[in-house]
């Protein structure tokens, strides 16, 4: 009897331990590369939106929020914002906190005008991103006429749950 229920007990711990562990195994990194181009042409409330290219993932719809501007270094702007990448083949979302800052056109702060870097996080995530994790370094450079567009790049890593 006693035989009985040691095997009942580790049977029902094999089954409560055994999602805990495939889960945590399913968890996968991997690089996260995005090369996106903005444009001041957008819906109420969006600040830059535009189209580009996530690695792995395909094209993406792009909108970014600026949440904060204070001084920077050698007279550029600091800022934080949000920007969130939709994947045009499903829906899924990625936010991501951007942190850095941005030399204004005609103000280079003794960097190339509209030239910008900082670093970012990812926030949350929907459908192929969900409970998604990851940060890096981005890159910010104008393009077309002035301050119309840009050019922005970030690299680090994504991992995905």
């Amino acid at each position: 009897m006693r035989r009985v229920i040691l095997l009942s007990a580790l049977a029902l711990l094999s089954v409560s331990v055994g999602p805990l562990t495939r889960s945590a195994a399913a968890a996968t990194t991997q690089e996260f590369r995005a090369e996106l181009h903005d444009n001041l042409v957008c819906p109420a409330g969006v600040d830059l939106c535009g189209k580009g290219e996530l690695k792995g993932f395909g094209t993406v719809t792009t909108t970014l929020k600026f949440t904060g501007f204070g001084p920077g270094p050698d007279g550029c702007a600091g800022l934080t914002a949000e920007r969130v990448l939709t994947l045009d083949s499903d829906g899924s979302t990625l936010r991501l906190s951007l942190v850095g800052f941005l030399c204004p056109q005609g103000n280079s702060g003794g960097r190339a005008p509209g030239n910008g870097s900082g670093t970012f996080a990812v926030i949350a995530g929907t459908g192929s991103f969900a409970d998604a994790t990851g940060d890096g370094l981005l890159t910010v450079q104008a393009t077309g006429k002035p301050g119309l567009s840009d050019t922005a790049k970030y690299e680090g890593t994504l991992t995905l749950h």
